[in-house]
């Protein structure tokens, strides 16, 4: 069954803020974050293959910033 564009963007929309939470909580190493960033992108390109720039252009600088602010500012 194939999803609609609607179901693609709801569910591209819940993994991106699984992951934006889960560095959000501070418990994951700079490393780790960036592991589950790298497996979120592999997970929305099965999602929205044709618009992997856009997701690179909005949530790539969306989770830099989380990261910075929840995990880099910790170390400090």
């Amino acid at each position: 069954m194939t999803m609609t564009e609607e179901e693609k963007i709801e569910n591209l929309r819940k993994l991106v803020d699984r992951t934006a939470e889960d560095i959000q909580s501070g418990d994951l190493t700079e490393e780790k974050a960036r592991e589950l960033i790298a497996k979120t992108r592999e997970e929305a390109e099965d999602l929205i293959p044709d618009d992997m720039e856009k997701y690179d252009m909005i949530y790539g600088a969306r989770f830099e910033r989380l990261i910075d602010q929840f995990i880099k500012a910790k170390q400090e």
